[in-house]
């Protein structure tokens, strides 16, 4: 028997206009017609999504789409716009417990639905069942999807997760959980963009020495006697995507720091809200 929330998950509400969501066009000649039905295909399989601060109950700085718990904004909002987000799910949701580290949650962590998910910073989806959630209010959210319709997966990649190899770490479990040569796609969301993201030589040194150059870290006039430099994550993902051996990338067009109307931004204001990047792959 079918109870009506399993009911509302099998069909869910139709997304918000002004929220995001891939057609994986971007990935195929679309001149062909195979190339075409194949990304319908994806389209059809996958389902990701990405909110913004539009469709919530939360005010002042949160307004009003916050879905984050650890900034300050009052629970019972929070759980209203968590509410409102499952309404454009197709599964239940689980959310990422994200460290700025380079783990990967792989199917054995997630068999468990009764229980909170390890702390981890990247996961990758097999089956239907779950829809997983990441909050971001800067960092990149890369969503990792296999040409072929087997597997689904995303990464929360902020400087520290870049540095420490996230995005290496959920390309090899997209692999393990496909096979070695799978054809892999990457689509990156909302992020700060390479003129807003100021930092120092923490940041700078955190990288390998071919990544420091102005392709990656432009140099900014010295400000009280600290050397500053505007860091390019978007090309920094995309550099270490190529090398993994994914090539075709699309998003990665909306910086959260500049478009306050749309997006929370951490830099922008310090204990602001949250936005979500879900995943879930269809029966």
């Amino acid at each position: 028997m079918i109870t009506s929330i399993e009911r509302g998950f099998q069909n869910p509400r139709p997304l918000p206009a002004s929220w995001l969501r891939p057609t994986w066009d971007f990935a195929f000649p679309l001149h062909e017609p195979e190339a075409r039905a194949q990304a319908s295909r994806l389209a059809e399989r996958y389902m990701v999504l990405c909110s913004n601060r539009m469709g919530g109950v939360s005010e002042g700085v949160f307004a009003s789409m916050n879905l984050g718990l650890s900034q300050g904004d009052s629970p019972e909002h929070v759980a209203e716009n968590r509410k409102r987000l499952a309404q454009y799910l197709p599964a239940p949701a689980r959310y990422l417990r994200l460290v700025h580290g380079s783990d990967c949650l792989r199917s054995a962590d997630l068999d468990r639905a009764d229980t909170a998910l390890p702390l981890a910073d990247a996961a990758v989806l097999t089956k239907a069942g779950q829809s997983l959630v990441m909050l971001t209010g800067d960092c990149l959210p890369i969503v990792l999807a296999d040409a072929r319709g087997r597997a689904l997966g995303m990464a929360h990649a902020g400087w520290r997760g870049l540095a420490a190899g996230v995005i290496e770490s959920a390309v090899a479990a997209m692999r393990d959980a496909t096979e070695p040569k799978a054809c892999l796609i990457a689509w990156i969301g909302p992020c700060i963009g390479p003129a807003a993201f100021e930092v120092g030589e923490d940041v700078l040194t955190a990288f390998p020495a071919q990544e420091r150059g102005a392709s990656f870290f432009r140099p900014r006039p010295a400000h009280k006697a600290e050397q500053r430099w505007l860091g390019d994550l978007l090309a920094l993902a995309r550099r270490r995507l190529a090398q993994a051996g994914v090539t075709a990338v699309g998003g990665g067009l909306w910086c959260t720091w500049h478009d306050r109307a749309r997006f929370f931004s951490h830099r922008r204001q310090s204990g602001g809200g949250r936005f979500a990047t879900a995943i879930a792959l269809r029966a």
